[in-house]
This record gives C-alpha cells, sequence and structure tokens, in this order.
C-alpha cells in the first residue's frame, strides 16, 4: 500500500484511483483531503491545490480533475472542511509530475480562490473568507475573476478602463458596439502579473499593471499556470508563429 493511499485509508478519505487521484473525501466526518506538490508551497505555506484551467494537458483531460473540482464543491458549497498534505515529487517537473516520492500529514487548511486558482491557506491565516465563492465553473470563473478585480481595486479599474477604454487588447472586441447599451461598460480587466503571485499587499500602476481584455481572451491567457501574454495570443488569433514556453 502506497503511503498516500494508507494516509487517507486511515483518515476514512475515499477514491476510486489512489494512483491518479490527489483529493480524496470523507462524507462520514464531511472532510476533504488534498495533496499539495511541495514545489507549489511558498515560503509562507500556502499551497496550490487546484486550477480551473488544469482540466486538459497536451490535448487530453488529466485524470484526477472531475473529482478535485467535486471535492472543491463539496468544501465551498457544503462546507466540508479541508485538510492537506505535502507530497515530494520523484522528478518535479512541469505543472506537477506523476511520481510521489513521499507524503505528509493532514494539516487542516482554508480554501481561498484567486486567479482562476485554488490556495490552501494556513488556518490562522488572515486572508478574507469573502473570496470563497460557489461558482467553480470556467464561466463561473470569469465573472469570479472580474468580481475580485471590482472589489479590490475599483479605481485601479477605472483608472485602466479612463486610459485604455473599453476594446479588448487582444482581438479589439467591443462590447458596446456590438451589443449597443446593453454592452456599454463591460469589459474584463487582466493582471499581467498574478495577484497570487505576489508577496503580500502591493501597489498596482494601472497603466502599467492592467488591461482591458474580452472574456474569451481572457479565458485563453490564463490556459495555462503561467498566463500566456497578450502578444502571444494576438499571435495565435493572427495564425502568426508564437513560442510555446511563452
Amino acid at each position: 500500500m502506497s503511503d498516500r493511499k494508507k494516509l487517507i485509508t486511515e483518515a476514512g478519505g475515499i477514491y476510486r484511483n489512489y494512483r491518479s487521484g490527489y483529493s480524496f473525501e470523507n462524507p462520514v466526518k464531511r472532510e476533504i483531503y488534498f495533496g499539495a506538490w511541495e514545489h507549489l508551497t511558498d515560503a509562507s505555506g500556502i499551497q496550490t491545490i487546484f486550477g480551473l484551467n488544469w482540466n486538459y494537458e497536451n490535448g487530453k483531460k488529466k485524470n484526477g480533475f472531475d473529482q478535485a473540482e467535486r471535492c472543491i464543491k463539496l468544501i465551498v458549497n457544503e462546507k466540508y472542511k479541508l485538510f492537506t498534505f505535502s507530497m515530494k515529487a520523484k522528478e518535479p517537473q512541469g505543472q506537477g509530475p506523476d511520481r510521489i516520492g513521499s507524503v505528509g500529514v493532514l494539516t487542516q487548511k482554508k480554501l481561498v480562490l484567486r486567479d482562476f486558482t485554488y490556495f490552501a491557506y494556513p488556518a490562522s491565516s488572515s486572508e478574507p473568507s469573502e473570496d470563497l465563492v460557489p461558482a467553480i465553473y470556467m464561466e463561473g470563473a470569469k465573472r469570479v475573476f472580474e468580481q475580485t478585480a471590482y472589489e479590490r481595486c475599483p479605481r485601479a479599474r477605472k483608472a485602466c478602463l479612463d486610459h485604455f477604454k473599453f476594446s479588448c487588447r487582444v482581438c479589439d472586441f467591443n462590447f458596446e458596439k456590438t451589443y449597443g447599451k446593453l454592452g456599454s461598460g463591460y469589459i474584463h480587466v487582466h493582471h499581467l502579473e498574478l495577484v497570487s503571485r505576489r508577496d503580500g499587499s502591493s501597489s498596482t500602476n494601472p497603466i502599467k499593471d492592467l488591461r482591458p481584455v474580452c472574456p474569451n481572451c481572457h479565458a485563453m491567457i490564463h490556459k495555462k499556470r503561467k498566463p500566456y501574454s497578450i502578444n502571444t495570443v494576438r499571435r495565435m488569433i493572427a495564425k502568426e508563429p508564437w513560442e510555446p514556453d511563452e
């Protein structure tokens, strides 16, 4: 029996596939157990555990995504408690290797959504609980991101749009031109640097750090963990060559 399977079995967690699954549920105790790679854990103990855009890799649906999504829903909607255990990779590379060298103990955490990604924060963290949101599908994620931008920096968003206006900086789509009054003032605002990657609270320059983008282009920008650049997605649309590692 693997260390991971032994850990989850002794805790009362269930999952059909211990080989490819990193999330487990315990319906009796109403607890969720998530594995978190050590190389995706920062110095303060914040762990990256689930991304809304992690469902496909190299054109194939990733094993364990549906179960992980179900577990996130149980935490957010059914108030299951979140516990994580660290996973040390044998050969760390890419977005998360499948080979596990060792696992740690279960530790209670709290769930926070940031930029399409769910993080496990230490239980003692002062991270605001209002970041827990029930919409975890990709369509909902677009709305969540825009809502977060409004809540965090409404003045920065306004300053960005006052400067760049309301056309997508990737594809030039403008909601008002297409939908008239219904689309007036509607656009997503994209952080060129992920807020979750910043070291604590930091200032935002609305001209330097933000860009208006339509929801479609915004979703494509975030199709991988390190977002594509606006210029790269422009080249994709124009069918021009672009570097895979951009």
